[in-house]
């Protein structure tokens, strides 16, 4: 009897310490599931050329199970929408990722995609140098299309999504300018 209640008790105390495991495992392909759908409408959606949801379903997709090729297909989007920094910014996520030896196919085959593109994207993204003249009251703030420059953007091209855009310099005694281009 003794051995019976010992045995019943070491079989739940084992069941008890594989639950966990197993219900994490399943979470997890729930998960992988979940983004599978997510990228199967998102790809449909770019197919049909709606790009922005087409982003915004690969963004999720990805933060439900991280996969480049899901990062590589919002790229796609993006750039398609005319948005090269965003996608050059995404493209060189993949390639920043590291990557084991055994991890799927596809994973390097978007970072192998990923660095074919990036070197394109590079070519197309254009940038800008702002030069700050006359601005004798200092200090000032420089802002482009709204978002604040740093000192280190000031003296470097800044990579900029075609368009237009409007720079403003700023003095601490209220004077502003501000031109379009």
């Amino acid at each position: 009897m003794m051995r019976t209640v010992f045995g019943a008790l070491a079989c739940a105390l084992a069941l008890t310490a594989i639950t966990p495991a197993a219900h994490a495992q399943d979470d997890l392909e729930e998960r992988r599931k979940a983004a599978a759908a997510l990228a199967d409408n998102a790809f449909d959606l770019l197919q049909q050329g709606l790009l922005a949801e087409a982003a915004d379903l690969f963004r999720e997709a990805n933060e439900r199970f991280h996969s480049p090729m899901f990062v590589l297909f919002r790229a796609d989007a993006e750039e398609k929408q005319g948005h090269l920094v965003e996608a050059r910014a995404l493209l060189q996520s993949i390639l920043d990722e590291e990557l084991a030896e055994y991890a799927p196919s596809s994973f390097h085959k978007a970072n192998e995609d990923a660095n074919k593109r990036v070197a394109a994207l590079d070519d197309r993204v254009p940038r800008v140098t702002i030069t700050v003249s006359g601005a004798t009251s200092g200090p000032w703030k420089v802002t482009l299309d709204g978002k604040p420059l740093t000192a280190a953007e000031l003296t470097d091209p800044v990579p900029l999504n075609p368009g237009t855009h409007q720079v403003r310099v700023a003095t601490n005694d209220g004077r502003h300018d501000e031109r379009s281009f």
